[in-house]
């Protein structure tokens, strides 16, 4: 293989793969977030009835539970389209991909962890303007939360709890 197709293989592969983390971290601060477009907003923009709530989150609910096998299938086809590549690879080409991806996983932390943090802040911030019966409210809509889907940090100051589908 020459140097300029291996040079397109891994630019392709650094591209494709920091698309699909973009994805994924928006897609994660789209289900953590119910202010003017969030699942609750639709139930009042609705006019949604107590009934139709709950119709709409046993709706949902299903994409809600696959979500976690979708993102595994994601994972496996990315990994056997990097094992596919691979084997394209001559064995310096392998080192230099692998010294690569580890860079990438590498950054790829260090971003996560900043904006973990940067999440962790905002809901600090946002328990010290809530009074205390606030707090406790906020701290079981979290922990719902964190239970159905993993979702991260806080939603923004319209935040209620959700009686409407998550955003697919």
């Amino acid at each position: 293989m020459t140097k300029a197709k291996l040079v397109l293989v891994l630019a392709f592969i650094l591209v494709f793969g920091a698309g699909a983390v973009i994805g994924m971290v928006q897609q994660q601060h789209h289900f953590g977030h119910d202010g003017p477009h969030g699942p609750g907003h639709l139930a009042d923009q609705l006019g949604l009835t107590s009934d139709q709530q709950e119709q709409m989150k046993q709706i949902w609910s299903a994409v809600d539970a696959s979500r976690h096998d979708t993102w595994e299938k994601r994972r496996e086809l990315q990994k056997q389209r990097d094992q596919e590549i691979q084997s394209l690879l001559s064995t310096d080409q392998k080192t230099r991909f692998e010294t690569i991806a580890q860079q990438y996983q590498k950054s790829m932390a260090e971003l996560n962890l900043e904006h973990d943090t940067l999440v962790q802040n905002a809901v600090e911030k946002t328990k010290s303007i809530l009074n205390d019966a606030q707090r406790l409210k906020y701290d079981e809509i979290r922990k719902g939360w964190l239970e159905h889907g993993g979702r991260r940090g806080g939603p923004g100051p319209h935040a209620r709890p959700s009686t409407a589908p998550s955003q697919p």
